[in-house]
């Protein structure tokens, strides 16, 4: 059983991807984790291989062993979907091969190109094609139910994060008349409505007027702030919390647009999407490089960390960021 839908056929694994990653993948090696002390999934884009006889480069298979080995999985899934058969299989049996190296069980490994899927194994390669259709799926059904929204490719999710003109118009608009009145606030003041405002919005599932993401852009720009709204992330609001940050980020000029973006990132991370955790570290780099809750997340999505760590980082209290 993952993420408590019950896997039973190789069509269950390959309509089950779409909804961990929240986006049909292409050119893509997806690892599933069934069994280990923490549940990890991940998806990397397939390297060229368009040199004959050439083998995935090292860091490719790295990428994925490191984090199962940091993880402690116990066994996987492996599934390369991809229009080029070839390069897919190479990929899918070098990871596993490495993966068994060091005693980690493929349970089972599959190729796909969107119509057929092939068994593959390290003894035998690939089998024969048998084709198949998702479109009915119970899952799919599943993914409704749950407000699960799928995309058809990870370019459609990351456009979930692109500016809305109109809303980031009139927000402009506001933050010029709203600057004054926050200067002569008390922090403090300024913080408990922060914080209220985010808790309100989220457990209604209500979105913030122009007039109050202005104030909450202009209210983050004091890192104490940023940081009270970081700790108060859960893992069990966090899809409502990338919600509210992402329609925050969305709304927000560049220049007061990359702490809603990294708050969105974090929420991201924590839902177990990380995908949309990355998506959401660019948009905050290209407003402010080197933004430092950008860096951290970061961090935490190279290292591949469990969020399952945040709930001790926040109860501990975050270290001093710089600006």
């Amino acid at each position: 059983m993952i993420n408590s839908l019950t896997v039973r056929t190789p069509e269950d694994v390959l309509a089950l991807i779409p909804m961990t990653l929240g986006f049909a993948p292409q050119e893509s090696l997806i690892l599933l984790s069934l069994r280990g002390p923490d549940s990890f999934h991940a998806r990397i884009t397939l390297p060229d291989l368009s040199v004959p006889n050439s083998g995935p480069p090292t860091e490719f298979v790295q990428a994925l062993v490191g984090p199962v080995l940091q993880h402690g999985l116990i066994e996987v899934i492996l599934v390369a979907i991809t229009s080029r058969p070839g390069a897919g299989e190479s990929c899918v049996l070098a990871v596993g091969r490495a993966l068994e190296s060091h005693g980690v069980l493929v349970r089972d490994s599959l190729l796909a190109d969107g119509q057929h899927w092939w068994p593959l194994s390290v003894d035998h390669g690939r089998g024969s094609a048998r084709r198949y259709d998702l479109s009915d799926h119970p899952f799919h059904a599943a993914a409704v139910l749950r407000g699960k929204v799928i995309h058809a490719s990870r370019e459609e999710m990351e456009q979930t994060l692109s500016p809305d003109p109109q809303r980031m118009e009139v927000v402009d608009a506001k933050l010029a008349s709203r600057v004054d009145s926050i200067q002569n606030t008390a922090q403090v003041a300024l913080e408990h409505w922060s914080l209220a405002l985010v808790a309100e919005c989220t457990a209604r599932r209500r979105v913030p007027t122009p007039e109050e993401v202005a104030r909450l852009l202009l209210a983050l720009r004091d890192l104490r702030i940023r940081d009270a709204a970081l700790v108060r992330l859960t893992r069990a609001d966090a899809r409502d919390q990338v919600d509210f940050w992402r329609h925050v980020a969305t709304s927000a000029p560049p220049e007061v647009r990359a702490a809603p973006a990294a708050l969105t990132g974090f929420a991201a991370w924590l839902n177990g999407d990380g995908a949309l955790a990355w998506a959401a570290v660019k948009v905050a780099e290209q407003a402010e490089s080197g933004y430092s809750l950008a860096v951290l997340l970061t961090d935490a999505l190279e290292h591949a960390i469990n969020p399952s760590v945040w709930d001790d980082l926040r109860t501990q209290g975050l270290p001093a960021q710089p600006a």
